[in-house]
């Protein structure tokens, strides 16, 4: 009987002492303050160091004039803007150039051809490619053009399917291949997917020659070529490109601001040296994001003639402004991953160019418009 009772009192004890969980809510509740500070803390570690780091603290400017435009944009051309002849319009726009009396010049990639935008008749003509649209791999075709770049009355396309660079001359009906076979391969005389294209003043074509990850450099007078920044997982991440999707010559520094849409940066490379320097983005192309050092995807960039970058941050909704390498940027047009159709956002904006008086026109490419940002 006395056992008995020894072992229910036993039982009560035990049944009366707390449960592991119970002390470690007791704890919890008792220390709750700096148990929240410390999750805090690790949380901003684990966030911000990466991105800290991933941004160069090299900063460049020039000048201390802040660019503005109005955010609300005003729609140039849409699809009620029909081609000259046809009953047919824009489809995604891929590139817009202006020439020095500011003709807008619009990369059609979805319907194959080159076409100008009158903005006294308010309509489109066409340049090279097919009035109906179609591709092709002749000397009067395209397929899937994703950039040019306008020389004196010559236009560089960037065929970009056709793994080639055609000069189309003004006095001539077909184009002239400049580079490229019209095969892909990565031959120092072919190209992969190439996606854009510029020029110094010494007769040097650079092109992004995305599909093999390296930029390509011809001569137009002595047709020399010359390979640079192959991709080399070897060496060190600022020594090759990955993906290079946008390309500019930038005179006042005598480099290259080439724009990684996977590489999640815009870089500077100056000319005849082994690295290039970060503009804006993750230096080690392993962050993308929203903050304003960060892009989700890198569409196309442009530059001015001081030390500005503009980046169209496609998937981000967004237009970026860098007044200097290694600056914050700031956001000139569109919401932060807010599409739509109203004048301050944008779907999928992937082209940006100024005119002559620095207005800036985006290619909002799902909205399948052109839309402008009078400067202030």
């Amino acid at each position: 009987m006395e056992k008995n009772n020894s072992e229910k009192e036993s039982l009560k004890i035990e049944d009366d002492q707390p449960s592991i969980f119970t002390k470690f809510w007791l704890i919890i509740r008792s220390n709750w303050l700096s148990i929240t500070s410390a999750l805090i803390i690790c949380l901003i570690t684990i966030v911000a160091v990466p991105i800290i780091y991933s941004i160069d603290k090299t900063v460049t400017k020039t000048n201390d004039t802040i660019l503005s435009w109005n955010t609300r944009g005003i729609t140039i051309l849409n699809q009620q803007t029909l081609l000259e002849g046809t009953n047919n319009s824009i489809g995604i726009i891929k590139s817009l150039k202006f020439d020095s009396n500011d003709n807008l010049y619009l990369v059609d990639s979805t319907n194959h051809r080159i076409i100008k935008y009158d903005f006294i008749r308010f309509d489109l003509s066409l340049i090279f490619g097919y009035l109906n649209g179609s591709n092709g791999n002749d000397l009067y075709s395209l397929n899937s053009p994703n950039d040019i770049y306008l020389y004196l009355n010559q236009i560089f396309i960037v065929d970009t399917l056709n793994h080639r660079i055609i000069n189309k001359i003004s006095t001539l009906n077909e184009g002239i291949i400049l580079f490229g076979t019209g095969q892909s391969g990565e031959q120092i005389n072919e190209l992969n997917q190439p996606m854009s294209i510029t020029m110094d003043l010494n007769s040097n074509i650079y092109i992004a020659d995305y599909g093999n990850n390296r930029i390509v450099q011809f001569n137009i007078l002595t047709n020399q070529t010359n390979i640079y920044l192959k991709k080399d997982l070897t060496q060190i991440r600022n020594s090759y490109v990955l993906t290079p999707i946008s390309i500019k010559y930038h005179l006042l520094t005598n480099s290259l601001v080439i724009g990684q849409e996977l590489g999640y940066n815009v870089i500077r490379w100056k000319l005849n040296t082994t690295e290039w320097t970060l503009i804006a983005g993750s230096v080690s192309s392993e962050l993308n994001g929203i903050s304003r050092t960060l892009f989700n995807k890198i569409c196309s960039i442009d530059i001015d003639d001081q030390i500005n970058t503009f980046i169209a941050d496609c998937q981000n909704q967004r237009i970026q402004y860098f007044q200097g390498d290694g600056t914050k940027g700031k956001t000139i047009a569109g919401v932060i991953q807010a599409n739509g159709t109203n004048p301050y956002l944008f779907n999928q904006p992937i082209s940006i160019t100024f005119d002559s008086k620095k207005n800036l026109y985006v290619a909002d490419s799902n909205n399948y418009r052109i839309q402008s940002f009078q400067r202030y």
